[in-house]
């Protein structure tokens, strides 16, 4: 066999193959010498056959990238669209507290509240300048009254409504730039400008601002508030005289008897009235890992409506709404708490800055999720901090209180809160898969200076 040319016409045979493949094939016949018949077939990747092909793969690559770089954006557009409407139709309104939710973290009750920036301290020059005008009617409808109305819903709104103010609360970007941060409503009940809120209303707020019905703004101060009670009393300084409200007797109310709730729902509806009746007395409630007992009422309230008021169809103040139920199929069902509640809170607020004679163990609590296995998990309830006893361990894990093991931070925070000034609740806690046993003496709460 000729190699050179058997070499030649391969390479011949393959500028005719296929862009993949170069392909030779010959055929040896047999001769008269004896020889057989010899086939022979080479395979060879084409030089041009991998360019194409990454070419391809290179071009699909492309087109896929653009779909999906264009896909990112339209959906970023989309988003950032739907967020700019919303700010616009509804300027961040307050939304309110559920009874429903409960966060997995207690706030930490160390901090102390929020104040404004300037004129951080408020000093009243007589008691007038803070005392509450309190109704000096023998108390709303009782059992015996039931047949007395009261007046029309009318008459009631024109002579309360303008002690129910709008209140907008702002903060300051990391740029320097202020923005409005929530939305809620007020009450106001002294002519030198004192005004009734809910302390989860200006919550982390750096300025407040109160608009009253005649549309005039002014700036308002902190001058304290109540993380547990929800309450904040707030004082602007008005050039104007203020209209407030006559406070009534919460601990008269029946159930079933009318009311008209009276805020701003959705930060941009101020002045909203709604009726209702009040659905129960004395209701408990978990809000915010707090337990509150407050009024339940059927009256509509929505977002922006918290720190508003409840009145009775006498025109007092009974409560201050706080807080109304989202869960799915739930509706009229609204809370406020009771205005003698309030009034306790008040006065301590006022005359010493925190509400006394409060029991607190002065443990900070957290929930703590734990892999326990590939598919499982473990929450536990730990310490977080604790204030009065270096015993217990920021992430010590509580096996039990007074024997009794907690399954939330609710369950116990019950517990710690069942206990009076001067009594000693036994916890067992976990540290380092050890157990340990502490005694903890419950105190009278004051703030941390």
């Amino acid at each position: 066999m000729n190699e050179d040319r058997f070499d030649k016409e391969r390479n011949e045979k393959g500028r005719e193959s296929t862009p993949e493949y170069e392909i030779y094939s010959r055929e040896y016949k047999p001769n008269g010498d004896g020889y057989h018949e010899y086939s022979y077939r080479y395979s060879y990747p084409s030089e041009n056959a991998g360019r194409e092909k990454t070419k391809k793969r290179s071009g699909v690559g492309k087109a896929i990238a653009l779909i999906l770089l264009a896909v990112v954006l339209s959906l970023t557009i989309f988003v950032v669209g739907i967020f700019i409407a919303a700010r616009i139709i509804f300027p961040q309104a307050d939304v309110g507290m559920d009874p429903a939710d409960t966060q997995i973290e207690q706030a930490d009750e160390s901090k102390e509240p929020p104040r404004l920036p300037a004129n951080q301290e408020v000093f009243f020059g007589s008691e007038d300048e803070t005392e509450i005008r309190v109704s000096d009617s023998t108390g709303v409808m009782t059992k015996g009254e039931v047949g007395d109305e009261g007046l029309r819903v009318a008459d009631v709104v024109a002579l309360v409504a303008d002690s129910v103010v709008e209140i907008t609360t702002s903060e300051t970007s990391w740029s320097g730039i202020v923005y409005e941060s929530g939305a809620g409503s007020g009450v106001i009940v002294n002519e030198s400008g004192i005004i009734l809120t809910n302390n989860h209303v200006i919550d982390g707020a750096a300025y407040i601002t109160v608009r009253l019905t005649n549309g005039k703004t002014y700036d308002a101060i902190l001058v304290a508030s109540d993380a547990p009670s929800d309450i904040a009393v707030l004082k602007i300084s008005p050039d104007e005289q203020l209209k407030t409200a006559v406070v009534g007797n919460s601990d008269k109310l029946i159930v079933g008897e009318e009311v008209i709730a009276i805020g701003n729902p959705l930060g941009v509806l101020g002045g909203t009235v709604t009726d209702g009746i009040i659905s129960a007395l004395e209701r408990e409630v978990m809000i915010e890992n707090e337990k509150m007992v407050l009024l339940q009422h059927n009256a509509a309230v929505s977002p922006g409506n918290s720190g508003g008021a409840l009145f009775n169809r006498k025109g007092e103040l009974i409560g201050i709404v706080n807080a109304k139920s989202s869960t799915v199929g739930a509706e009229g069902i609204g809370f406020a708490i009771p205005i003698n509640t309030v009034l306790s809170v008040y006065n301590d607020l006022v005359n010493y800055g925190y509400v006394t004679g409060r029991p607190d163990s002065g443990l900070t609590l957290e929930t703590v999720v734990r892999r326990v296995g590939y598919f499982s998990y473990q929450y536990d309830v730990c310490i977080a901090a604790s204030r009065y006893t270096d015993e217990l361990k920021r992430n010590d894990i509580i096996v039990s209180i007074d024997g009794k093991k907690p399954n939330d931070i609710n369950e116990a925070q019950a517990l710690l809160s069942a206990h009076k000034i001067g009594d000693a609740v036994t916890i067992v806690v976990s540290r380092n898969g050890a157990e340990r046993t502490v005694k903890l003496i419950i105190r009278e709460y004051t703030p941390i200076q």
